[in-house]
């Protein structure tokens, strides 16, 4: 076993420490089972000589009742020890599981830009259930069977030495087909995953765009898909099963070579030596014996490769580095953050990746607090990515983002998120209740708050006239529930956090003309307390702005008032005058 793998499976089994005593006290039984299971083989010697040959009365009264016993005494030891590790298995899981979802709930956004959600998804499922095998199957069946070997061999050349060292002639030839299978079938078992994840992926999208399937009539593209990767991955499959069964076979065969030389050998030693035919008989068995914890322990190279594989895919999840959160600020008069809104861009440059342009080239510019500020613009302009490192989602390629006088970088961004609220064009609800939804992330929710909310978004008409109104579950996502639906909600959401920045990403794109107007009303009294951050491309939402900030190819064309920049008859007003006539 590699370096490498020798270190996963210490960094596995440190999982174990919580459960140390039933561990120890599990492979011990298991260990026992084993040693017993070589007991059965060591009993067929007196049972030959002593009951068969010698006759003696009192080993056959006794007979049936010492191979019931050790028979019984293996089980009880066997099942103590299976149980027992299952246990400790099923904890490792759980607690490697629970790593993985906290860690996955704390990477970088730029990670979810690299991975499929399929992949990240096909990790905490499929990839952690196969260390199911590594830290419990194949730990039993390591520690079993090793022990009922070595207690074989113990019975071997406890009866006869010199045929036992038979067996050794054959001993690096089993370790280098091992070495080779294991090579094949950890590079296999990644393979398997890669495709697991591309599975898991395509379900994924397919699930939730199964409405564009249907209208765009796509059934063929999504199964041939789906297809070419299920094929693949079974392909692969069937390579792994391949390489795994090749090795149990030679290595039976060669086990049965040395048996058919050991009793043309052992014929002449029962004459010439005075070797009893008991002993001869529980040498010949308890070598014939080997073949089956053999057979399963070369069986098993198959399941620590899976296991392998799939805990350097779970490690590397957990070990991943995650979102910043350490305030370098540590000044106490200042901490904790008491955020007033005023934000500046000082110069800042920003890229999504070192191989793609900049969205930015040295951007500056200052938002008063409780100033509403509307970002226009054609479609990639940068008026997203304004509200994502606004929100501390991407930090800038240059420059710095300063809140109040602090700068961005400096802080904890779990605690400055407590004073930003956001609204993206793409809600996202959890399947849980309207009250729970709006008051997320409160742990002691105000059931007051959370109806003004509702109010304030133009949410209650809708929530009051349901059978449990704030009590109703709104499904996946709020598939129970209307896109205006979905979106009100998630206006009123941010607006129960009472956070001194508002970010509007396009938050009332799906809304109706009346309801949209009823949630400009409370915008303008919500915006007396807030600094609001607006991306609209519906520009007659945005006529009360304080300034008007016009986004070109990452650049400030054009600010003001909406009256100001219709009065320059440039890009603003082009851009509304075309709105205006999408509009009749």
């Amino acid at each position: 076993m590699k370096t490498t793998s020798l270190q996963l499976y210490k960094r596995l089994l440190s999982y174990t420490s919580q459960r140390r005593g039933i561990l120890i006290f599990a492979l011990v039984a298991i260990a026992l089972s084993g040693v017993f299971e070589a007991g059965l083989f060591a009993l067929l010697k007196p049972i030959l000589d002593k009951g068969f040959f010698d006759k003696d009365p009192s080993f056959i009264q006794m007979m049936p009742f010492i191979l019931i016993g050790v028979f019984l005494v293996k089980s009880i030891f066997a099942f103590l020890g299976n149980v027992g590790m299952q246990f400790v298995a099923q904890k490792v899981i759980q607690t490697l599981r629970q790593q993985m979802f906290d860690r996955l709930i704390t990477l970088p956004i730029a990670e979810y830009d690299k991975n499929s959600s399929g992949s990240l998804l096909s990790k905490l499922t499929f990839d952690v259930n196969q260390l199911l095998t590594i830290s419990s199957f194949a730990l039993v069946t390591l520690i079993k069977d090793s022990a009922a070997i070595l207690g074989l061999l113990f019975v071997m050349f406890y009866n006869s030495w010199k045929i036992s060292l038979v067996m050794f002639l054959i001993a690096p030839f089993i370790a280098i087909i091992l070495r080779i299978v294991s090579k094949r079938l950890r590079k296999l078992s990644h393979k398997a995953q890669e495709d697991m994840g591309h599975l898991n992926h395509i379900t994924e999208e397919t699930i939730r765009g199964n409405k564009e399937i249907k209208l765009f009539n796509a059934y063929d593209f999504v199964k041939e898909r789906f297809h070419k990767t299920n094929n693949q991955l079974q392909r692969v499959n069937v390579k792994i099963m391949v390489a795994s069964e090749v090795a149990s076979p030679l290595v039976q065969l060669m086990i049965v070579f040395c048996v058919a030389g050991v009793i043309s050998y052992a014929s002449h030693q029962v004459s010439d030596d005075g070797l009893t035919p008991g002993a001869f008989l529980a040498t010949l068995a308890a070598m014939v014996g080997l073949l089956n914890p053999i057979k399963r322990l070369t069986r098993l190279n198959e399941s620590l490769q899976r296991g392998l594989a799939g805990a350097e895919s779970v490690f590397q999840l957990i070990d991943a580095p995650i979102e910043r959160d350490t305030a370098t600020h540590h000044n106490p008069e200042r901490l904790p953050l008491n955020i007033q809104g005023n934000i500046h861009f000082d110069q800042v440059s920003f890229q999504y990746d070192k191989d793609l342009p900049n969205i930015f080239n040295q951007l500056s510019i200052h938002i008063n607090s409780q100033e509403t500020i509307a970002l226009v613009g054609a479609s990639g302009s940068g008026k997203s990515t304004f509200a994502n490192l606004l929100a501390g989602f991407y930090s800038p390629t240059e420059g710095k983002v300063f809140i109040d006088d602090y700068n961005l970088a400096d802080l904890s961004l779990r605690d400055y998120r407590h004073h930003i609220s956001y609204v993206s064009q793409h809600v996202v609800l959890f399947a849980d209740t309207i009250a729970n939804n709006i008051a997320l992330g409160d742990p002691n929710p105000d059931w007051d708050r959370i109806v003004a909310a509702a109010k304030n978004a133009n949410a209650w008409q809708f929530i009051e006239n349901m059978s449990e109104g704030l009590n109703t579950q709104v499904g996946e996502n709020g598939s129970k529930l209307s896109g205006g639906q979905r979106q009100r909600i998630a206006i009123a959401r941010a607006l129960y956090k009472k956070a001194p920045i508002l970010i509007l990403d396009e938050a009332t794109s799906s809304l109706d003309t009346k309801s949209e107007f009823n949630i400009q009303e409370s915008i303008k009294i919500l915006s007396k307390n807030t600094t609001m951050i607006i991306i609209a491309h519906r520009l007659s939402t945005i006529e009360q702005a304080d300034r008007i900030i016009v986004f070109d190819a990452g650049q400030i064309v054009e600010m003001g008032t909406h009256q100001e920049l219709l009065e320059k008859n440039n890009i603003y007003a082009s851009l509304y005058r075309l709105g205006e006539e999408n509009q009749k």
